[in-house]
């Protein structure tokens, strides 16, 4: 996927359309017990490198002693929205914005351009503001049927991993996995290991978060702070 198609798509709700990747997991191994507060990696964790297309990892470093790397979409866009509407942006170079409408009923939104097929949404947890029942956390309902073609069903697979978020202060906020990897983490070495490489990465707990060692020689680094889409 070109950073130019992720940037286009992923502000559009209704139009996200992941053009590369499944859905990879691997069993996890052994691990030590959780460190100490103060040095403990636990917690959900976002790089402060986002690509321009809108590409990151995030992470969630868990008190077992087991992780998981997610790598896709990274994206918080505002937007303006009614009891009925909601305006996002359209992602193209020159600018603009797309108007989809919307219903809720219990649980489910359904939202949509005028015309279009229904996309329907699933509320995770407790709406926030009952009075303005667009806020809150979404996941996309998978599709009555998957795709015959392997490729657009590990996209549509993709999708539905994904989680939406309204917030009070006007943005919307999209995580979706383009790859999952789990490892384990050791609070004695303070290091982690992703399944499926031979060698190991440390951490470091710093003031603005969480810095780690980059494969494959850890030369480089990345700095994670606390990724706001998942509270704790």
């Amino acid at each position: 996927m070109t950073s130019l198609t992720v940037r286009r798509l992923l502000p559009v709700v209704l139009l996200l359309c992941l053009a590369e990747g499944s859905i990879a997991q691997t069993t996890m191994s052994q691990h030590h017990p959780a460190a100490p507060a103060a040095d403990s990696p636990t917690g959900r964790w976002i790089t402060t490198h986002i690509s321009s297309g809108g590409v990151g990892s995030w992470w969630d470093f868990r008190h077992d002693g087991t992780l998981t790397l997610f790598i896709g979409a990274a994206v918080t866009a505002k937007i303006s929205h009614t009891l009925t509407h909601v305006t996002v942006p359209s992602g193209e170079p020159a600018g603009g914005t797309i108007t989809l409408e919307y219903t809720i009923t219990g649980k489910l939104l359904n939202m949509k351009r005028p015309g279009d097929r229904d996309t329907l949404f699933t509320r995770e947890g407790q709406p926030p503001k009952p009075s303005d029942p667009l806020l809150g956390r979404w996941r996309p309902n998978p599709p009555a049927t998957y795709s015959e073609n392997a490729s657009f069903a590990a996209r549509q697979k993709a999708l539905t991993m994904g989680v939406y978020i309204f917030s009070a202060d006007d943005n919307q906020t999209v995580r979706i996995p383009f790859t999952t990897r789990t490892g384990t983490w050791d609070a004695a070495t303070h290091s982690f290991h992703l399944e499926g490489d031979q060698q190991s990465y440390h951490y470091t707990r710093v003031p603005e978060g969480l810095k780690i060692g980059l494969p494959p020689d850890e030369t480089r680094s990345d700095t994670l702070i606390h990724d706001k889409a998942f509270p704790e």
